[in-house]
Order: C-alpha cells, then structure tokens, then sequence
C-alpha cells in the first residue's frame, strides 16, 4: 500500500466487489482493500469462517432433465460480528483541497476526498445496518446531510460541497457530535465520527489545535469512536494521530490516490466485516452439464468451472444457484470440488469446502410409438404447483420455474390429473396421456416420443383441475418448433406448465 501507516495494518487488497445490496456492490467489479485489524475499535481478534450448504433439487431425475443447484453461505463468528453504526464523515472544505493532489493523475484534493467520501458509503451500507452523514468544514461547519442510509442522497451531498476559506478541525467535529449523533444516532449503535483534513487548523484563534484535540476529547469522552486521515503533503500528522486518540486509528494519505483505499479500509472496520475478498469456484462432476445463463448472480464460466467473487459477505448471507442437465445414467455427485477462498477476521487466508450433493439419473421411459433409426423427438411436459407470487390460492402469476418453493407448495395436497395432446402441422394426433408423478412426487411429467419431425402443438386438454387453478400468465396451447431443441442433435426438448394449488384441492 502506498501510505505508509496503512501498511503493516491492513493486507493486501483488491478481488472484484459487485452491485448494489440486497446484493448491492457484492458482485459488481469494484477495486477494493483487504480487511483492516479485527482487533480494532475494542474486538479481540476472532476466529471467523463463513458456513455453506450446497442442494440438487429434484434429486431424482431422467437423464437430459434440468437440476438446480443452490448454494448458500454465511460468516460465523465467535460473538457479535456486524453491528449497527452511526458514522459522521467530516470532511475538510478549505480552499487548499483545489491543489492537486499528487499520485497517479490530476485529480485534486477535493476530487479524490469525493471520489473516496462516496466510495465508503457504498461500503458501509453494504451491511444495511450503517447510516452515514455529512459535515464538512472551512473556517466554520457546515451539514451537508443527516444520518442517512440512502445512498443516492449522501453522495449528492458529497458531490455538492463548495470550498470555503478557513480550516477549522473544532467546529467539524464539535457538529458531527452535537448536532448529528447525540440527537439522532441510535440506541447501541456505534458512534463514530472520521476527520480528514490536507493542513493544519487555523480556526478558532488563539489556539486552534488545542480547540481540534479538545472537541474530540469531548466527542470521545460521549462516546464515539474517532478516526483521523490526512491528506497530502502538508497534512499534520501529529495533530490529527491527538484528533484520532490514538496513532492506530490515523491513516495518512500522502497522495489522492491512497484516500479512496484508506476509507474502504475505515469502512470495513466500522462495520466489522468479518469475512472479506472471497472466491468460490465450483468445478462441476462430468455427469452433469451446466446451462448457459442460468446462473444468479451471474457467474464466470470456464469450462465446467463456475466462479463467483465477492469482496464483503453480509451479516444475512446471500445464495447463489444454476442449473445443470442430468448427462448420464446413475447415481453421481453433481461436482467434483466446490470451495470458498477468503481472508476472515484476523487477516488470514481461509476456506470453505461445500458437501457434494448427489443426484440419481434414470433413462426416460421410451412413451410413443417406436420410431425407426434415429427419427425420432422427444419432448418432456412438466408440471407442477408454481408458488410464486401466489396469496390466497388465487392465480397471479407464476414463474414457469420448478424450485423448492414449488416442491413445498403441492406436499400433502391431491394433484390434478393433467392430460395433453400433441398435434402435426395439420392437426393430426401424433400422442396423448397423462402425467405421472416427476423426481419431485409433487410434479407430474409426461415424455413424449413422436416419429415425424416439428413443427407441434401442444395443448392441455384437462377440463377440471380438481381444486387447482391454471397460471394466469403461462399459456394451455405452445407452438413448438425445431428451434425450441437444443441442442438440435438431441432432438429433446422440455415445457413447463404450472398451476396453482386452491384453498381446497381435490383430483377429477
């Protein structure tokens, strides 16, 4: 790291970060550093690991079927690791922050403190337990924003900041604790507030460091944890370590480029992110097939390697799932090794290895007439009870996709008795039958063998449902075409249709 007092307190950063969370900035390609000292803002170095599950649903399936696969991990610490905080970022607004700011480019002072200000908001909301406001200071303070954890609105207070004459440390500080936290921060939550400054104070006279030192006592004597960052080569390293309270808690930034690093670093602290920087690759068994697109969020793909990076894991966790085709007959697992890479609380390297789920493959049975050679299609009808974005047994939609949910919502009820027909181009019946039950016991399937080529149509035929509803925005009637197998050498194809279970179900 380039500033010296980071390093030897921080190692080294920068996997890829993402988006915005729920998965906010979790898996977006952000440059980011590697997890500041656990021992910290009072925490006694922990012993932190993230814990995972790994499924296969339907664990039974025909071969050429579709198997999800759901990952799930969260961090495991000894004792509290996320908190609630309170943060009051006060931030110098002199007129020296148009000076450059030195290091790589020519951004100035002030660019690089917004660029840094809103690179740590978006750290610190990843938690959703941090609210973050806005002081800023010249001669006297001003407040850009309250405690906040719209993250849209901080950083157009961020950017909206003038620079004023005057450098006065006292009054930023003396805002950010009596105007900001005593009235507004919240029961428990940490209180802390982060001065960064480029020189020395030179307001209020006649001893504007004593009033700087002193307003900061105050703060801490009321309890809130101080932080202290200065910035470039006229910065007052030892008032601001006597701002900090301690020369543990100040982080020089000698050159603009150093800031943004130094208040990710600050951030991850402040919300005490336990596990940071991780890698989970997942390199599927030669049994099974991944389906292009089918990963969320989306994953790296090389191969039968999937990967996901993710530079901070929240307190709730977060899921990862895709789906792969049933390849060969048998019994198998689904992976050959899944394992999370990570730095945990103390700054270590460490890993997770998720259980290999297994899933059973059988051979469809071969429906339909025999068809001679190799002319011959197969298509699969699913269905099954869709609970998603159902209330009250009504039919609102359904989301055409078989998961655990779904599985859930047809255990102990009756199912209908769903019948279909396929149809030539000329309306000629090529096949017609019932499902029967699917891998999940709650679906139904039916596989279709028809000797002459597509285009079909395929239609449900049932009259009474028994109880259950069709989905109102899936379709009874598809055109299929040669376009809907793929690939066309497998001349296998697979439609789904759901229903939805009523209040009182019952079979014809």
């Amino acid at each position: 790291m380039a500033a010296q007092g980071l390093a030897g307190r921080h190692t080294r950063g920068a996997l890829c970060a993402a988006g915005a969370l729920a998965l906010v900035a979790l898996f977006a390609l952000v440059p980011m550093v590697a997890p500041a000292r656990a021992a910290q803002l009072n925490q006694a170095p922990a012993k932190c690991t993230i814990t995972g599950t790994k499924t296969a649903l339907p664990a039974r399936v025909l071969r050429g079927d579709p198997v999800e696969i759901r990952l799930r991990i969260k961090p495991s610490c000894p004792g509290e690791t996320f908190r609630d905080a309170d943060v009051v970022m006060v931030i110098d607004q002199s007129r020296s922050m148009a000076e450059a700011a030195g290091g790589a480019g020519t951004q100035t002072k002030e660019t690089a403190a917004k660029t840094a200000a809103k690179a740590f908001v978006d750290t610190s909301l990843a938690t959703g337990r941090t609210r973050v406001a806005l002081v800023t200071f010249g001669g006297s303070a001003n407040l850009g924003i309250g405690l906040s954890s719209d993250g849209a609105a901080i950083k157009r207070a961020v950017d909206a900041f003038p620079l004023l004459s005057g450098t006065n440390i006292s009054a930023g500080i003396d805002m950010a604790f009596n105007d900001v936290l005593t009235p507004n921060a919240r029961a428990g939550a940490l209180k802390v507030i982060i001065v960064m400054s480029d020189g020395a104070p030179n307001a209020p006279s006649p001893n504007p460091d004593t009033a700087a030192v002193r307003s900061a006592n105050a703060a801490r004597l009321g309890g809130a944890q101080l932080y202290a960052v200065g910035l470039g080569s006229d910065r007052d390293d030892d008032l601001l370590k006597r701002v900090a309270g301690s020369a543990s808690n100040y982080y020089p930034s000698p050159t603009g480029s150093d800031l943004e690093q130094v208040y990710r670093s600050i951030a991850l602290l402040v919300g005490n992110f336990a596990v940071q920087n991780m890698v989970l690759d997942d390199d599927l068994s030669g049994y099974v097939q991944f389906l292009p697109g089918s990963a969320v969020p989306d994953a790296e793909v090389a191969g039968s390697r999937l990967t996901w990076k993710a530079n901070l894991i929240p307190e709730q966790g977060f899921t990862m799932t895709y789906r792969v085709t049933a390849m060969r007959v048998g019994t198998w697992p689904t992976n050959d090794l899944a394992v999370a890479n990570f730095i945990n609380a103390d700054g270590k390297p460490d890993s997770y290895t998720f259980p290999k789920p297994q899933i059973t493959i059988v051979e469809p049975p071969p429906d339909g007439p025999v068809c001679t050679g190799t002319n011959w299609w197969t298509l699969t009808i699913h269905s099954f009870p869709d609970s998603v974005g159902i209330s009250g047994g009504s039919a609102t939609g359904c989301n055409n996709r078989f998961d655990g949910g779904d599985w859930l919502a047809g255990t102990g009820r009756s199912l209908p008795k769903l019948e279909y027909e396929i149809k030539d181009a000329v309306g000629k019946t090529l096949f017609r039958s019932q499902g029967v039950p699917g891998p999940g016991r709650v679906d139904q399937r039916i596989y279709a063998r028809v000797c002459v080529p597509p285009p079909y149509t395929v239609r449900l035929i049932t009259s009474n449902l028994g109880g259950y509803s069709l989905c109102s925005n899936l379709a009874t009637e598809r055109r299929i075409t040669l376009r809907d197998f793929r690939p066309a050498s497998a001349r296998r194809t697979e439609l789904r249709f759901g229903y939805v279970p009523g209040a009182s179900p019952g079979a014809d």
